[in-house]
């Protein structure tokens, strides 16, 4: 009886690692396509900047 139990805590346990790797490697992604999609919207609005002075529109404050 006890070693049964203690096989299925070392299972839940290795669960549990693996579980806390997958969450770590998500965090890491999603920070990444953060950082992507940041730069992204910074070129689209130097992009929208550089029309706006083209055409002589004021920039609007932010």
């Amino acid at each position: 009886m006890i070693m049964e139990n203690t096989a299925k805590v070392e299972a839940l346990a290795e669960r549990l690692v693996g579980l806390h790797a997958q969450v770590d490697q998500r965090e890491h992604d999603a920070a990444a396509f953060r950082g992507h999609v940041n730069k992204r919207i910074d070129m689209i609005e130097l992009g929208l900047k550089a029309i706006m002075d083209h055409l002589g529109i004021p920039a609007p404050a932010k």
